[in-house]
């Protein structure tokens, strides 16, 4: 069984075990993304594309795109 199925949020017995989990989480997951980006070598535009938050009208279209294919 892996770490976050024993240990993270949906392990949590009750509301506030699992926001704090949920906080404890958060940074170390942003961490790891940035190491990835850095490992990949991607730039800004490339990183918003992946995470989603590509406002641009490429951007607007890949999230319309995926919203249909959910």
């Amino acid at each position: 069984m892996g770490f976050l199925k024993s240990h993270g949020p949906a392990a949590a017995r009750t509301q506030h075990e699992r926001r704090s989990l949920e906080t404890q989480i958060a940074p170390m997951d942003r961490q790891i993304d940035q190491l990835v980006d850095e490992l990949y070598g991607m730039t800004p535009e490339e990183i918003r594309i992946v995470e989603g938050t590509d406002t641009g009208p490429r951007g607007a279209a890949d999230a319309a795109m995926s919203e249909g294919m959910a």
